[in-house]
């Protein structure tokens, strides 16, 4: 089988690492053709063996967001992608069975080229929401960019044979702009592995380490995590939390006490968080502060394969619950300092070993392995074809 899969960047931006690394297995299996502006390949995958990189970025990054929301805005359309389409699929061989378009962030690339691509090479369509868009309210307000960017998804999604989004509630919400019946999936956002990793206690200097990776943004808050550390701290001092990657933090440190921000250190973006594990006590993680939020945390599928405790602030019904039922290494909190202080408490307490291995069916669950295979099945489907 060939395939044609256009993504805005590969291995540039988080989306584009979740591209990447489907991309990278589905080339072992069959004919996998790729268009892009950007591509960053990763240390740990192999190289992506047959991709076109147009390098067509349009000025600064900034100034470029805020032409393309007023864009969408007054005409439901991405002027950057219309202007780009027909040199980005110039040099292409053709003879596709089917066209796989990622969809993420503010251009839509995936979208907008896949339903041209579609016209030029008749080939069925795909495409694989790794975000949901346009974004659910309480991420950004219901006002004319929010909609216009929903009419250009119908629009979109109107052309397409085939809808992929990133889990079972995301792709709910998602199908709410396609039309009535279009086949659909969900691929979770792949771990690179299946099994639980052991990592030594090594490089906590005695300290009960809370480690958070990534970034905080949207409606994804610290303040009831810090209210949770503020009165922890009263009964463990030993106590500290580490941000690795975190942007855009220290004005929030700022505004903590003293004593409070003196246990808290934020520490630079890396490639290799090995080091940060190995010195943890558990793991934090933050979901948006939203009543019926649609996102699972991508850092998620990184801890799952940690053999350390994970404490998770999300929502009443959020993807997270469904997935971590039950799990007695990870600890499901509400938006609530009060059930963040018990769960933090509760795990720098706690002198039994966890079974890590109760995580293993979920591993392969959320596995590169599994989904690859599942989007390889799905594509096969809509191209006519009982087998790669």
């Amino acid at each position: 089988m060939r395939i044609l899969a256009i993504a805005d960047d590969i291995g540039v931006t988080a989306p584009g690492i979740v591209a990447e690394r489907l991309l990278c297995a589905m080339q072992e299996k069959c004919e996998v053709e790729v268009v892009t502006c950007e591509y960053s390949r990763s240390q740990t995958l192999p190289q992506i063996r047959n991709v076109h990189v147009s390098g067509q970025v349009f000025g600064n990054l900034k100034i470029r967001r805020r032409a393309v929301q007023w864009s969408i805005s007054l005409f439901s359309r991405n002027p950057f992608d219309q202007m780009r389409r027909c040199s980005l699929l110039r040099g292409l061989e053709g003879g596709y069975d089917v066209i796989l378009g990622f969809c993420y962030g503010y251009y839509l690339l995936g979208l907008s080229l896949g339903t041209y691509a579609k016209k030029v090479f008749g080939a069925p369509l795909a495409e694989y929401f790794i975000d949901a868009i346009p974004s659910p309210l309480g991420w950004i307000p219901d006002g004319r960019y929010r909609k216009s960017m929903g009419k250009m998804v119908a629009r979109g999604l109107s052309q397409a044979d085939g809808l992929l989004s990133s889990n079972a509630k995301m792709l709910g919400y998602q199908r709410g702009f396609a039309p009535a019946g279009l086949p659909s999936d969900y691929i979770y956002t792949p771990c690179l592995g299946d099994k639980v990793v052991r990592y030594p206690r090594e490089g906590a200097d005695g300290k009960f380490i809370f480690l958070f990776t990534g970034s905080v943004y949207g409606p994804r808050r610290l303040n009831y995590l810090f209210g949770a550390f503020r009165k922890l701290l009263q009964e463990r001092p030993d106590c500290e939390i580490r941000f690795v990657g975190t942007h855009d933090i220290e004005a929030r440190l700022d505004e903590l006490e003293p004593e409070v921000r003196a246990k808290v250190k934020v520490f630079p973006r890396t490639g290799d968080l090995t080091p940060y594990y190995m010195a943890s006590g558990a793991l934090l993680d933050i979901d948006a502060d939203l009543p019926d939020d649609v996102f699972l945390s991508s850092k998620i599928t990184n801890y799952i394969l940690v053999d350390r405790p994970i404490i998770s602030e999300t929502g009443p019904h959020s993807e997270s619950r469904r997935l971590f039922a039950g799990l007695d290494s990870v600890r499901e909190c509400g938006h609530s300092s009060e059930e963040l202080f018990s769960a933090m408490k509760a795990v720098c307490d706690r002198t039994e070993p966890y079974d890590y291995s109760e995580r293993e069916a979920l591993a392969r669950l959320l596995s590169l392995d599994v989904n690859s295979e599942k989007l390889l099945a799905f594509l096969c489907r809509l191209a006519g074809k009982t087998h790669v």
